[in-house]
């Protein structure tokens, strides 16, 4: 057994370089000790070296106490239990303590021996009643450190606790570093959930199993016990199934389109060879169990039918409801990647994989996806037809329900239970299924609520290929938003479940899809730092958590990862720029803030870079004219983040009210009533809030300026994501009056022929003309209505997004 490169934390100076000089920061600590006091965390006075406890997930109790334990060459380490030394158990704590002191301990077994002065002492005789499994409690006295659990897991996760005080002693230990001084205190601790997983897409790009391992250790160090390995999609392959050895002959491989949009890549063409990918042996899976054992966390294997099966049928299209000859996937698909339950193939087949899958993972929990299943190709498959005639099917969802319940019959056969996206709910759920709630809470609630087991995991809380924070700022990385403080503020019992049923909830869990994922360092940047998050969601009840506390003690495990070489998201220092509406006769009402919070923000209005010694925001701003907004947040002196750069336009519409024509989309209301005259600008997300969608429908916007004004130039922003389904407008229009009953046209812009365009992209549509007394105006915009025929959604209604109407 190798040992487990735990994840530690350092301790680090948390310094605010306030703008009021001394005031300030005497402001910040004495709000620090105030933190301290209502969490039982304890805060140091002034001078010292940051929060004395900074353990992630947050503990249930951390009580300090006087002194310290000094850990040196002379320790010991014993334990009363063969167990711990026969399992290799003992081996995951002598390694962290090797690492940090550079100190060897070897463990001595000593029946029924009580804990002696200068030992570390390892108990499993702990009360399960009060830990559970994986409970422990931890206590560092002057001459003793105790660790106590009932279960094996429990005394793992007390290595790991006591690997983050060891690190935070190592900055207190610079004379001597064969030896650490570890605060004494008594922690105790158990977690609130059974479940606290992550996801990782290994389909759409092929991840090495460095790569894979180095997760595990992550998870393993922050108390998650779950790995969720998404092992089949419609892009890949990825684990030999001895019986069915097309599977990775074929499936594990696909032409490299890596230089073009996720959607619309163009497919395998004839004569290209696939040579892209991989798969992992069982000899490796296996491998990677054992490893992920022994840091007792469990692999939960995915294989993802009967949609997202493109890989499968294309290795056997005999599975398919038309035995075409399919390629893997190149990018996204929308449809004809869909297993056939019309066909007894496909349960053979299904059935042999499974029996392999099963024999390989020991988990109680088999993953069959489940989700997003394209019926299209069963309407018309004669196979589908006939089967849900001999079986009394009403539709599709019934015959998708059918094929659900057999294959979970399957995996009920072999001793273990089924789990899938919320979608096995259509048409009735398997009766021993477990549900992972992904499409926001209503299926986890619905599962719930009959009884069902439910891992909770919406994606806008959960997803982990979401972007960290302005899509300007952050890298080619996922798309829409999940910030930090939005993964950690998620509570996983749902306020609609019943009481009687928050039992149910087996616990939640972070997905990062792959798509975008291609290298070690993007995944570890779209892990970081809401791993941490979605690890205390998991383990600590939910008024143990609070945000600011969470975030002092982030950042010296921040510091480790910059330690370590890993690159993580920095978007809780980026600001925030919000215009929160224009005030007559002042300006536009400007706001900024950080995620983190206790940083000071240096902005400027001139175009130049921001340092510490710009201007320091100390509350709304009143901007009178249009311009661009430059801020940072710094830490004595050092900006933390990226600069973020804002055009606040300030108009002679801002502020006026408009009436539409059309009602926007409930999901996009972009500010709603003033959504187009707030002075605010959207960023290249849909997802930002300041975009107002139109689905199908056009925009047609009446403005009143209040008075007659001289007007020479009218724009309006608009926004294309194609990948979204979100196009430019044919055309937009602008007419003027004076009176507001008689309009003439002053104007009009064409926009060139739809074609394919890769990347998101904001477009203003301005038309100008000789001034001339303008009151109102009206604009609009001929929304493309239907997605071009080169597009994946052919046919289907499409999206006109607006912000900004600027008159000028």
């Amino acid at each position: 057994m190798k040992c487990n490169l735990t994840l530690t934390v350092v301790c680090v100076a948390l310094l605010f370089s306030g703008c009021a000089g001394d005031t300030q920061k005497d402001r910040e600590i004495d709000s620090a000790r105030s933190l301290g006091e209502e969490t039982g965390i304890t805060m140091p006075g002034e001078g010292e070296a940051g929060m004395l406890f900074p353990i992630i997930p947050r503990p249930g109790t951390v009580v300090p106490d006087e002194g310290f334990f000094v850990l040196d060459s002379g320790t010991k380490l014993v334990t009363n239990d063969r167990a711990v030394i026969e399992d290799d158990l003992a081996l995951h704590l002598t390694s962290i303590i090797e690492r940090e002191c550079s100190v060897e301990l070897k463990c001595n077994l000593v029946p029924g021996a009580p804990p002696s002065s200068g030992c570390i002492f390892l108990d499993l005789d702990g009360d399960t009643a009060v830990m559970g499994d994986e409970g422990y409690v931890l206590t560092v006295a002057p001459k003793t450190v105790t660790m106590s659990a009932a279960g094996k897991a429990g005394l793992f996760y007390a290595f790991q606790t006591f690997g983050q005080l060891l690190a935070t002693a190592s900055l207190e230990s610079r004379d001597d570093p064969g030896s650490r001084r570890i605060r004494c205190c008594t922690i105790k601790d158990r977690p609130r959930f059974p479940w606290r997983g992550q996801l990782l897409d290994v389909s759409r790009h092929f991840l090495p199993l460095e790569l894979v391992k180095k997760n595990i250790d992550f998870l393993a160090a922050l108390k998650m016990n779950v790995f969720h390995w998404h092992l089949t999609d419609d892009q890949g392959w990825r684990v030999e199934i001895k019986g069915c050895p097309e599977l990775t002959r074929i499936g594990a491989w696909r032409v490299d389109r890596n230089d073009e949009p996720w959607v619309g890549r163009e497919p395998q063409k004839p004569g290209e060879k696939a040579t892209y990918g991989g798969f992992y042996t069982q000899e490796e899976i296996r491998d990677v169990i054992e490893y992920a054992g022994d840091r007792f966390v469990t692999i939960v294997p995915e294989i993802d039918i009967p949609g997202h099966s493109r890989a499968a049928i294309a290795s056997y299209p005999e599975i398919s409801c038309d035995n075409g000859a399919y390629t893997v996937a190149t990018g996204g698909i929308m449809s004809e990647n869909t297993l056939c339950p019309g066909k007894e193939r496909t349960f053979e087949v299904v059935e042999a994989v499974l029996d392999e899958v099963i024999a390989l993972f020991p988990s109680e929990y088999i993953h069959i996806g489940g989700d997003e299943c394209n019926k299209s190709a069963w309407e018309k498959c004669p196979d589908c037809q006939a089967r849900k005639k001999a079986e009394g099917l009403e539709d599709e969802l019934e015959l998708q329900s059918y094929f659900i319940r057999r294959v979970e019959r399957i995996i009920n056969s072999r001793g273990r239970k089924m789990i899938g996206w919320d979608e096995i709910l259509e048409g009735g759920l398997a009766p021993n299924a477990a549900v992972m709630s992904w499409r926001g809470e209503k299926g986890g609630i619905a599962a719930a609520s009959a009884g069902h087991e439910v891992v909770m995991t919406p994606h806008s809380f959960c997803y982990l290929d979401l972007k960290q924070g302005d899509p300007e700022l952050e890298p080619p990385l996922g798309y829409a938003q999940c910030r930090l403080s939005t993964a950690y503020s998620y509570d996983p019992v749902p306020a609609a479940l019943p009481p009687e049923r928050a039992g149910c909830i087996l616990g939640t869990q972070g997905n990062l899809w792959g798509e975008s994922i291609q290298r070690e360092e993007h995944a570890f940047y779209m892990l970081f730092p809401r791993l941490f998050a979605i690890a205390e969601v998991g383990w600590t009840p939910k008024e143990g958590r609070q945000w600011d506390d969470f975030v002092a003690r982030l950042e010296p495990h921040l510091l480790l990862l910059e330690r370590r070489g890993i690159g993580y998201a920095r978007s809780l220092y980026n600001v925030s720029v919000t215009a929160s509406g224009f005030v007559a006769g002042k300006g536009v009402e400007v706001s900024l803030s950080t995620e983190h919070g206790r940083l000071p923000i240096h902005y400027t209005l001139d175009g130049s870079e921001p340092a510490a010694s710009s201007a320091c925001y100390a509350g709304q701003l009143l901007i009178d004219r249009s311009t661009v907004l430059r801020a940072g947040s710094f830490r004595n002196g050092v900006l933390q983040g990226k600069v973020t750069s804002k055009e606040i336009p300030v108009h002679k519409a801002a502020g006026k009210p408009v009436r539409f024509k059309n009602r926007w989309s409930g999901k996009y209301p972009g500010g709603e009533e003033l959504g187009l005259t707030n002075c605010r600008l959207g960023t290249l997300s849909f997802h930002d809030g300041s975009w107002m969608g139109f689905e199908g429908d056009d925009l047609e916007a009446t403005l009143d300026l209040g008075a007659a004004m001289d007007v020479s130039r009218v724009s309006l922003g608009c926004l294309e994501t194609q990948n979204s389904w979100i196009f430019l407008p044919e055309e937009v229009q602008l007419l003027v009056s004076l009176d507001g009953t008689s309009f003439t046209s002053a104007g009009s812009k064409a926009c060139e022929a739809s074609r394919k365009q890769p990347e998101s992209r904001k477009v203003r549509f301005t038309i100008e003309f000789p001034e001339r007394r303008v009151r109102y105006l009206i604009v609009k915009a001929k929304n493309l209505s239907r997605c071009p025929v080169w597009h994946p959604g052919k046919g289907q209604r499409c999206w006109l997004f607006v912000d900004e109407i600027i008159v000028e």
